[in-house]
């Protein structure tokens, strides 16, 4: 710094240096211009072997100071990966790119015939960057990962089950339930599962061994209340159109099958699940599963073991639970109950429990069946009614078959009530004296017949006496008395009557009498003396005198009065 100082009459000529700091800051992110901030598959999809034409995206960052422009993209791919053909994908973002901001470059590669894992490709990105006029081009390289997923696990198999429950030979039209679960596919369009039935199986729609079915449509899978509903939803896949399924969706497939002549066994089929992925591709998964054929219970018979005659009010008989069929029943319960509300026969017991009948046995129950004389059960209309004759039994068989479905069978047994009587006495009693003695009771009909002319006949020694009843119906009863004019502490007490065929039946029992003494009466009690009855008399007679004598002198005096006012 030059100067001239002049002052006090001096004229200095003045030189003086100075040193001066001006700081510059470089910066922050400029040693690293571009960054990854993201690489994936598009909407973070799934990719597995041998897709074509999937989007890989990556997000860069523009760290520099300046805005870029001109991005040209060049993704050099893995051995095993191509696209449109080529080893390198190629991208170009035309828009300016302002400092700190992101832009995302999309490449479409196709992923050929190799082992899933994880692969690394080499990102070229040349681009301007807007430094001032005309710019500075740079070129900066990154290593992307790339993932390939495993699509084996993709579908697992959940189950295999038969609609109808357990199933053997001979069983026709079938329904076979294959569930299975989407757990890696992000979108599936046009299922199909195909597969080839064992020996001794085949499609109920065109009888092949080879099977080809679509998804059924349900609103929610696993949760169907009935069997009709399920077949309503597999008739409805012929008009539905397609159901795309994602992550986590259950498919239930539903072949009709025809299993003719087969062994029983686990069967195992190998399938091939087709679809069109999230890609637009189609694709092809293996799957296997097993088919249990382990029998079924072609039919429940229920029989007596003998033509059953109800003569009786008890009779014991054997009901037969048969199974004809090539499967197991277990936990079986039989109920016994009649057809009618007023039963003419009530069995016991109602209810038997059979822990298992195995296939093509039997099981013998026995049962006792009770006549009641208050039953009926109507015929030729609701105006008559009959007492006996062939009843009717409902037989129900609820068990469980070889899978554990629950199933039940109604029957019908008869059993020919035949008209007959049974007389009982109740309320028996029997006393008596030195020369008499008196037998009362009630006779009830449990029977299912009349008797006719029932008599009651009392035996003691040479002497008997009896009581005409007439006649007893069904469930009826009717009270008696005998006088004998004799005493024993036992006698014979005879009960006789006729059936509808005029047949005699007489039945004895001996009873025992109670003997009961008689008492004595008193003596009657003695009168008034004579002399006293006679004043009573004369008392009575002298007061009956005045009295009728005062009466005709009233009567006189009136009518003389009456005969001077007439005068």
């Amino acid at each position: 710094m030059n100067y001239v100082f002049e002052s006090f009459g001096a004229w200095l000529n003045v030189t003086r240096k100075f040193q001066l700091s001006l700081p510059v800051e470089s910066y922050p992110a400029y040693d690293s211009i571009l960054y990854v901030v993201d690489r994936r598959w598009l909407n973070n999809y799934n990719v597995f072997p041998e897709t074509s034409n999937a989007t890989f995206q990556v997000r860069i960052a523009n760290r520099a100071p300046y805005q870029i422009s001109g991005i040209k993209l060049q993704l050099a791919l893995p051995k095993g990966f191509s696209s449109k053909g080529k080893g390198i994908a190629e991208a170009y973002i035309e828009q300016t790119v302002r400092s700190l901001a992101t832009f995302t470059a999309q490449f479409t590669v196709s992923v050929g015939n190799i082992s899933p894992g994880h692969y690394s490709g080499n990102l070229t990105v040349d681009y301007i960057m807007l430094s001032g006029g005309l710019g500075t081009r740079r070129i900066e390289n990154f290593t992307i990962p790339i993932t390939v997923n495993d699509d084996s696990s993709a579908l697992e198999f959940i189950e295999a089950t038969w609609l109808e429950g357990s199933v053997g030979p001979q069983t026709y039209g079938a329904h076979l339930t294959i569930i299975v679960r989407n757990n890696f596919i992000d979108s599936m369009k046009g299922a199909t599962l195909e597969f080839d039935l064992p020996e001794g199986m085949l499609n109920a729609i065109d009888n092949s061994s080879y099977v080809k079915v679509s998804p059924i449509d349900l609103t929610q899978p696993l949760e169907l209340p009935s069997l009709n509903e399920i077949l309503g939803a597999y008739l409805g896949t012929l008009q539905m159109a397609s159901q795309t399924y994602s992550r986590g969706d259950i498919l239930v497939f539903v072949a009709k099958i025809n299993v003719i002549d087969i062994t029983l066994g686990d069967y195992k089929i190998d399938g091939i699940i087709s679809y069109i992925d999230e890609w637009g591709a189609p694709r092809k998964t293996p799957i296997s599963f097993s088919v249990p054929v382990l029998g079924r219970t072609e039919y429940v018979e229920v029989y007596m073991n003998r033509t059953v005659r109800i003569r009786s009010r008890f009779t014991n008989a054997t009901l037969i639970i048969a199974n004809r069929g090539s499967g197991p029943m277990y936990d079986v319960h039989i109920i016994v109950f009649p057809y009618q509300g007023y039963p003419i026969l009530i069995a016991s017991p109602a209810v038997s429990h059979i822990q298992e009948i195995k296939a093509k046995e039997k099981c013998e129950i026995p049962i006792s069946l009770a006549y009641n004389p208050i039953g009926y059960y109507s015929a030729f209309g609701e105006g008559t009614t009959i007492s006996y004759g062939p009843v009717p039994f409902t037989v129900s068989v609820i068990y469980r078959d070889a899978v554990g479905d629950s199933k039940a069978v109604n029957n019908s047994i008869v059993v020919v009530v035949e008209p007959f009587i049974d007389l009982v006495i109740k309320d028996l009693k029997a006393v008596g004296s030195n020369s008499s003695s008196s037998v009362t009771g009630i006779i009830i009909n449990y029977g299912s017949a009349t008797a006719s002319r029932v008599e009651v006949c009392v035996k003691i020694g040479n002497v008997s006496k009896s009581s005409f009843i007439g006649d007893v119906e069904s469930g009826s009863q009717v009270a008696f008395k005998v006088e004998v004019p004799a005493y024993n502490d036992s006698a014979i007490l005879q009960l006789s009557y006729y059936n509808a065929l005029d047949e005699l039946t007489i039945e004895e029992k001996p009873i025992s009498i109670m003997y009961q003494a008689e008492e004595i009466a008193p003596p009657p009690e003695q009168g008034m003396p004579a002399i006293e009855r006679w004043i009573i008399v004369a008392a009575v007679i002298v007061f009956l005198f005045v009295s009728a004598l005062l009466i005709y002198k009233m009567m006189k005096k009136t009518r003389l009065g009456e005969m001077s006012q007439q005068s």
